[in-house]
């Protein structure tokens, strides 16, 4: 037997053994949840945001994109502006607004600072 086989079948042993150790030392991750205590949702789909959600989302989207803009376009005005504060955080307006507003800095971002 030459040195090439020798070693190809030193490597596959070595392989091999490291593979079975592994597999018979690994706990099984993939059990079956018992059949009940199995949880399922009656409606799988999350529930229609509402008119002022969206609304807040289309106003935030559009503002937060004008403000990357401002920032990579000119740093120093954008270094002046603050954000406003809002008189109820909870709103689903102010929620839309605050989710659109960071999708949209997002987005005006890749598209003037890169």
């Amino acid at each position: 037997m030459n040195l090439r086989k020798s070693c190809a079948l030193a490597a596959g042993s070595i392989f091999l053994a490291s593979a079975g150790i592994a597999v018979t030392t690994t706990p099984a991750v993939a059990t079956p949840a018992p059949a009940g205590q199995t949880v399922v949702s009656a409606d799988p789909w999350p529930p229609k945001p509402s008119r002022a959600f969206r609304q807040g989302f289309r106003d935030g989207r559009k503002d937060g994109w004008r403000e990357a803009r401002d920032e990579c376009l000119n740093p120093k005005r954008a270094l002046t502006k603050m954000k406003g504060l809002w008189e109820d955080p909870e709103s689903a307006y102010m929620r839309g607004y605050e989710e659109g507003w960071e999708r949209g800095y997002a987005e005006g971002y890749k598209e003037f600072c890169y």
